[in-house]
This record gives structure tokens, sequence and C-alpha cells, in this order.
């Protein structure tokens, strides 16, 4: 007996994630050797992680379950709202990506996580500023400072001498 396969967002999902984190990877290696140890290392974590979401998927695709007959026009609610959970999380984290890219690492965690913070998270702005502060100051004295890595400072940075 053949089964039909549905079309699972939370499978496209995980692809796109593992995209990211080979494009991630890929992109690290052209640093140089001290700007590309953070990035390689988160890299590498993302990698895995995403490799286990892409595999978690897949067996839920290949497993016997009722509901892979069913269409895929019924999604009941709570998986609708499950999807654009999905979704939003890969905006923010497209959204960082493209700040890390822009900005550098410094400023994109700040830009990034007062954003988040404020505008997911529904947090006050006290505590938005204070946590980004908090946060941002951390890594600048561990990895600038103490560690003395040369942290990619973003290609606007770069470009435009600022």
């Amino acid at each position: 007996m053949m089964r039909t396969l549905q079309f699972r967002p939370s499978l496209a999902a995980a692809l796109v994630l593992l995209t990211l984190a080979v494009l991630v990877l890929w992109g690290a290696m052209g640093f140089d050797r001290s700007s590309a140890v953070f990035p390689l290392f988160i890299g590498k974590i993302f990698f895995g992680l995403a490799l286990l979401e892409v595999v978690l998927e897949v067996r839920k695709v290949y497993r016997p379950d009722d509901r892979l007959a069913a269409s895929a026009l019924d999604i009941p609610a709570e998986e609708r709202k499950s999807v654009w959970k999905e979704v939003k999380a890969f905006i923010w984290l497209a959204a960082f990506l493209l700040l890390l890219y822009l900005v550098g690492f410094v400023v994109a965690i700040a830009l990034y996580l007062f954003s988040f913070l404020r505008l997911s998270a529904g947090r006050s702005i006290k505590d938005s500023l204070i946590f980004t502060a908090g946060v941002t100051l951390f890594v600048y004295v561990v990895f600038m400072v103490l560690l003395g890595y040369d942290l990619y400072g973003g290609m606007l940075f770069e470009r435009f001498a600022l």
C-alpha cells in the first residue's frame, strides 16, 4: 500500500534552518582566524541542532500515523498556531543573521536583543534596555577585551570605514 506524503511546514522550516547553518559555516570560512572562532563555534552548534531537527521531522513523515492520510487543508487550529510560531522564529533568525552581516556582532546583538525583547517577548523598555546593555557589555568584554578576538564589524562599517 502506497502512502501519499503531505507537505509538512515544520520539515520545510527545518530544511531552511539547515541551509542557513551551512551558509553560516561557509561564510565563517572566509573570516581571518581570530574572527572566525565565534562564527564557527556557533555555526557548528547551529548545524548540529538543525540536522537533528531535520532527522526528527523526517521520522515524523515516515512513521505510521493516521494523520498522514488527512488533507493538507485539514490542519487543526493548534497546528496553524504552531506553524505561525515557527515562521516568526525563522523571521527573527533571518533578521539577526542579516544584522550580523550588515553591522557586525556587537551592534547586531544589541539591536536584535532589544527588538526581540520589546516586540516579541513584550518586555518593558526599561527591562529590554537593561538586559540588552548587560549582554552586549558581556560579549564585548569577554570576546574583544579578555580574549582579544577581533569580532566581525559588519559590511557597512567596513565598507564605509565607520
